[in-house]
C-alpha cells in the first residue's frame, strides 16, 4: 500500500487520483399474471438482479482496482390494465412494486505493483433490504390467449437505505428500463 501511495504522490499535485463506474442494473424476470376481468391482470414473480461496479484508486503501474457485485432476489408484483387491442397486439399500462432482498455482495481488490497484481483480496459487504415502485406502458403480442411476447419501456425509483454501497441506482434512484420477454396468463 505504502508503494502504491508513494508512487502516485507526483501525480496530480500529491493527490492519488480515485475513479469509479457504476453498470447500470441487470435483471431477469420470471412473473405469472391472471386476468381479472375488463382487461384489468394482477401478477406476481421473482426476479434475479446484478449489480456491478469498477473503483480504481492511483494511476500508472502502481494502483489499486476494485471490482463490487452485488445480487438480489426480487419479489415482483404489478396490476396491469389493457387500454387498447386489435387482433393479436394490445397496448397496457402497469404499476408494480418489488422488495430486493440481498442474496451476496463483495468486492474484490486487487494490489498492483509496477503492473503486476501482488495482493488479491476479496471481503463480503453488508448489504440490506431495497424496494423499488415503477410503471410502464406495455406493447404485447398475443401469440395465444394465455401467451404473449412484450415489450414495456418503464419508469423505476430504487428506495435504498443508507447502508446500501455505492451503485449506479444510488446515483441514478429514478431510472429507465427496457423490460422485454414472454408473458404467460392463465
Amino acid at each position: 500500500m505504502g508503494k502504491i501511495a508513494m508512487s502516485n504522490i507526483d501525480n496530480n499535485g500529491g493527490v492519488i487520483s480515485r475513479s469509479e463506474n457504476h453498470l447500470p442494473p441487470v435483471e431477469v424476470n420470471g412473473m405469472l399474471s391472471k386476468n381479472i376481468g375488463n382487461g384489468w391482470t394482477v401478477g406476481a414473480g421473482l426476479g434475479l438482479m446484478s449489480l456491478n461496479s469498477h473503483f480504481r484508486f492511483g494511476e500508472g503501474l502502481n494502483r489499486l482496482e476494485q471490482e463490487q457485485t452485488l445480487f438480489y432476489l426480487g419479489i415482483h408484483t404489478s396490476v396491469t390494465w389493457q387500454v387498447w387491442r386489435y387482433e393479436s397486439i394490445s397496448v397496457s399500462v402497469s404499476a408494480g412494486a418489488a422488495l430486493h432482498l440481498p442474496l451476496h455482495a463483495s468486492i474484490a481488490t486487487d494490489y498492483i505493483v509496477n503492473q503486476n497484481v501482488e495482493l488479491h483480496k476479496r471481503v463480503a459487504l453488508r448489504n440490506s433490504v431495497m424496494g423499488s415502485v415503477g410503471a410502464g406502458i406495455s406493447l404485447q403480442w398475443h401469440l395465444s390467449p394465455a401467451l404473449s411476447l412484450y415489450v414495456e419501456p418503464s419508469l423505476r425509483y430504487y428506495r435504498l437505505p443508507a447502508e446500501t454501497p455505492a451503485t449506479f441506482l444510488s446515483q441514478h434512484p429514478v431510472s429507465f428500463s427496457l423490460p422485454c420477454g414472454l408473458r404467460i396468463n392463465f
